[in-house]
């Protein structure tokens, strides 16, 4: 008898216990963030596009020839897809950023411990126009249905006497559909 009644009183305590083991493991786990933009443009920005990271090597500082002086170019692009050349026929890209204090023609380097100094970033579009930042773009490119890739040129350019760092850069874009 006391054995039935041990068992009798260790089902409501094994239930719960169980009940507490399920519980638990529908709690593991994590979140998982979508991002994007429903857009009214002509084209979309690929995806991998819209968040790159272009590496630009490590440039001695023996490589500028002085101020104003240009490292050697890097290339980048940028792919729009779904375009759709009826909504408009060409797009010129914007580059916007921090300028450089010295020279209001590149980006400035991120400021921060360790920063170089005395470098900026010039980006150019693929007519080798130097696109100015915060300023709308010199050329456009004419657009075909479907994929345009958007091809660019970066450089590192000597604004002061530089002081050797990290020659980070952030630039944010925007498509422009004139």
């Amino acid at each position: 008898m006391p054995f039935q009644t041990l068992t009798r009183q260790m089902f409501p305590v094994v239930g719960l216990l169980l009940l507490a083991c399920s519980a638990a493991a529908d709690e593991t786990g994590g979140q998982i963030h979508f991002n994007g933009n429903a857009v009214d443009a002509a084209c979309a920005v690929n995806a991998q596009s819209s968040d790159q990271t272009v590496e630009m090597g490590q440039v001695r500082k023996e490589a500028f020839n002085g101020v104003g002086s240009w490292a050697d170019p890097i290339g980048f692009t940028l792919t729009l897809t779904d375009c759709n050349s009826a909504v408009s026929q060409s797009a010129g890209v914007a580059f916007q950023g921090v300028t450089d204090s010295h020279d209001p023609l590149v980006l400035a380097i991120t400021d921060g411990p360790g920063s170089a100094i005395g470098v900026g970033l010039g980006i150019y579009d693929e007519q080798a126009n130097l696109v100015v930042p915060n300023s709308a773009p010199r050329s456009y490119k004419t657009l075909i249905d479907g994929q345009n890739v958007l091809h660019f040129i970066a450089k590192y350019r000597a604004t002061a006497r530089i002081v050797a760092g990290d020659a980070s850069v952030v630039a944010n874009f925007i498509v422009i559909y004139p």
